[in-house]
């Protein structure tokens, strides 16, 4: 739970609690439902309201839209945070973290501006590469240079991994717990899982055919293009996902196992 060991109470960023996209696996209803993994996830609300600062921290960097940094990101605040203690992520200690808040209408700060949980940073809009309003809101770990930017060098320190992990890992929501796993087939063996939040995160599957691994936020398991639902023998196949949907769904179909041992399935809270 990193509740415990971020720098202060978090708030939600912003006036809306809707979520129209997930983080991970996703339909992109914005590009004719292409499957791509989503960094962060996306709050729709009224162009003008405000957006909250979820963490005290200072504010890393600001960038005005058409950005080299950020270029379909539009009007866009970065703030960096501090944990109590360090984490482990893919082996590597992280002692920090930054909140990324995209399409912003306005930016209500600055540069070095020192800022507490539920500050006002900025207004939500749709400035950038968007068709609605709505703030695109990520979490990363250490760094706030995306993978491909770590390894293109430059300004950024590579750390080895993806930064990006489920922004709900440092918020507030109706988590009750409850993760629904159903069998569809055996043959290839097809998963089903449901739930009325957006925060699973891993599946193992332990068959005679072998032992199979995906985590949402450390991306074991991904090591093929992010953005290709088909790796190796598997398939991910998520539902399409909005605001209306009564409950988040995703598919994984693992084309080499016939039938399986023993299926896991956890949340972000490790639960």
């Amino acid at each position: 739970n990193v509740h415990t060991v971020s720098a202060s109470p978090t708030v939600w960023p912003a006036e809306s609690y809707e979520i129209s996209s997930p983080f991970g696996p996703r339909l992109k209803a914005s590009d004719e439902y292409r499957y791509d993994f989503h960094r962060g996830i996306d709050i729709p609300g009224e162009e003008g309201s405000d957006i909250f600062a979820i963490d005290k921290g200072k504010v890393f960097r600001t960038y005005e839209e058409g950005s080299s940094a950020y270029p379909n990101g539009g009007n866009v605040v970065v703030i960096e945070h501090e944990f109590n203690k360090k984490l482990k992520i893919k082996g590597k200690k992280v002692s920090r973290y930054y909140s990324v808040y995209m399409h912003l209408n306005e930016i209500l700060t600055e540069d070095g501006d020192e800022v507490s949980s539920g500050d006002v940073i900025g207004t939500m809009g749709s400035s950038g590469d968007t068709e609605f309003t709505h703030l695109h809101f990520e979490t990363r770990m250490q760094t706030p240079c995306s993978l491909d930017a770590q390894l293109r060098g430059g300004s950024c320190t590579y750390y080895g991994f993806d930064p990006h992990v489920n922004p709900l890992m440092f918020l507030d929501y109706d988590n009750n717990e409850k993760l629904k796993v159903d069998v569809i087939s055996k043959n290839p063996l097809r998963i089903r899982i449901t739930s009325k939040e957006l925060d699973f995160n891993y599946i193992k599957v332990v068959s005679d055919d072998g032992v199979r691994e995906f985590n949402l936020n450390t991306r074991k398991g991904f090591e093929a293009d992010l953005d290709d639902n088909e790796i190796g023998d598997v398939e991910i196949l998520p539902a399409t996902y909005s605001t209306r949907s009564e409950k988040y769904q995703i598919d994984f179909i693992f084309k080499g196992f016939d039938d399986y041992k023993s299926i896991t399935i956890r949340d972000i809270r490790g639960r």
